[in-house]
């Protein structure tokens, strides 16, 4: 019977020491962060923050794998052209940057990485995204600029707790429509693609604070628009547009509306209740007098840039 207790304890003992603490972005900002590998594997279980930036790395090293602590690993700068599979075995990797390498794919098993919160690969060779993407229930920050995707899975619409979406700078034509399931998005940055319209389901993005499409080739906006009541920068420059939706005037608390170089020749009646818009840039269109007079009339206390 004495020996059964013994057992159970140590085992208890093994539990807890096995057990990691996830720690806060504050915290992993403040955490010791180690900048070589030859120094991170003198102290393997304290590796938490793991930075081999331009470190001239071909490949992912498999002795990564002895850091089984490791919540934020950055691969700024090096020259990896695709992530081994075994980059989901590290249990507890919150945060993984990727940025300015040569990857043309992610693995699969990019799903399987239950904690992550940060996800960037900026400057990347991408084509497309694994389905496994919709996977990252806790996946917060999603960032895909300068790529080559040309659409996004709809499986992305099951990143429910998604904050920010930036997929500037690749060759999209349309959102899925599965991008209104992102109901928690505060941030969706489009610029420098190929859009010729907007989904719907924008609409539902409910929380949604900043809306940046410049650089592409819309030419008109969903009446939906008008449902992101929380909106208050919304950016159009150099598109196609040859109106606004009457609903534009329900975004209550806009602040910020950049039009600039579209095809507008008027604005909707309903842009006066733009109450809380305190700049509007509509330079570039083609407003005659009697437009921008209009304009001028509708928001008098708007900073205006006809």
């Amino acid at each position: 019977m004495r020996y059964f207790y013994i057992l159970l304890f140590v085992s208890f003992l093994g539990i807890n020491v096995s057990a990691q603490t996830l720690y806060t972005k504050e915290q992993l900002d403040t955490a010791q962060a180690y900048m070589t590998l030859q120094d991170a594997l003198k102290n393997p279980d304290k590796v938490v923050v793991l930075d081999l930036l331009n470190a001239g790395l071909k490949q992912l090293p498999k002795e990564i794998l002895q850091f089984k602590n490791l919540q934020r690993l950055v691969l700024y700068d090096n020259q990896l052209t695709s992530l081994p599979d075994f980059i989901a075995q590290l249990p507890y990797l919150q945060e993984l940057y990727l940025d300015n390498n040569q990857i043309q794919a992610l693995p699969q098993s990019i799903g399987n990485i239950k904690h992550l919160r940060v996800l960037s690969v900026n400057n990347n060779k991408l084509t497309s995204l694994p389905a496994s993407i919709g996977n990252l229930q806790k996946l917060e920050v999603l960032s895909l600029a300068n790529n080559n995707l040309v659409a996004l899975p709809a499986e992305i619409g099951q990143c429910e707790n998604l904050r920010v979406l930036d997929v500037s700078g690749n060759k999209l034509t349309s959102l899925p429509v599965e991008i209104g399931n992102l109901v928690h998005l505060t941030k969706l940055i489009v610029v420098d693609n190929q859009l010729d319209s907007l989904p719907s389901t924008i609409g539902n993005l409910k929380e949604l604070k900043t809306l940046s499409l410049d650089n592409n080739n819309l030419t008109y906006l969903p009446e939906t628009i008008g449902k992101l009541k929380k909106l208050e920068s919304l950016s159009i420059i150099s598109n196609h547009l040859t109106s606004l939706p009457k609903s534009i005037g329900e975004l209550d608390n806009l602040r910020e509306l950049i039009l600039t170089n579209n095809n507008l020749t008027d604005v909707p009646p309903t842009i006066r209740k733009l109450r809380s818009l305190a700049y509007f840039d509509i330079s570039g269109n083609q407003l005659g007098q009697k437009a921008k007079e209009k304009v001028k009339k509708y928001l008098p206390d708007t900073f205006i840039s006809l």
